[in-house]
């Protein structure tokens, strides 16, 4: 069974990691409250180097001999379209349909995510 976890950032920028939940109106992870705009759950796989792989981050492919190619890189993002899966997408690996068998994974780092690396983002 896969780990159901969350990350987010809280009100002064710093990442914080547990359940999610909303209350009153108001979203948290654990006790702190959270910019809901930086929520993502973990897709229960992990990168190259044995790091949780969650939704907003940016995998780049590793060849062979461990040479990272930044500029061959993906954005995580949660779909059950089983089109977007297919691997041929621009940008984004999509998880949710079949990913957990996605050739890509295990030879990938992440290098950032989407909140915190718009320079890569954006290119």
């Amino acid at each position: 069974m896969r780990e159901i976890l969350f990350r987010a950032k809280n009100l002064i920028g710093e990442w914080v990691y547990g359940y999610y939940l909303q209350r009153n109106g108001n979203h948290y992870i654990n006790d702190d409250l959270i910019d809901l705009n930086t929520l993502g759950q973990y897709t229960g796989l992990k990168d190259k180097n044995d790091n949780k792989i969650f939704e907003g981050d940016i995998l780049a492919k590793v060849y062979s001999n461990d040479v990272v190619d930044e500029e061959d890189n993906r954005i995580v993002e949660y779909t059950t379209d089983s089109i977007t899966n297919c691997g041929c997408c621009n940008d984004v690996i999509a998880y949710g349909y079949d990913f957990s068998d996605f050739a890509y994974i295990g030879n990938t780092v992440i290098i950032g995510n989407i909140y915190d690396e718009i320079e890569v983002v954006e290119k």
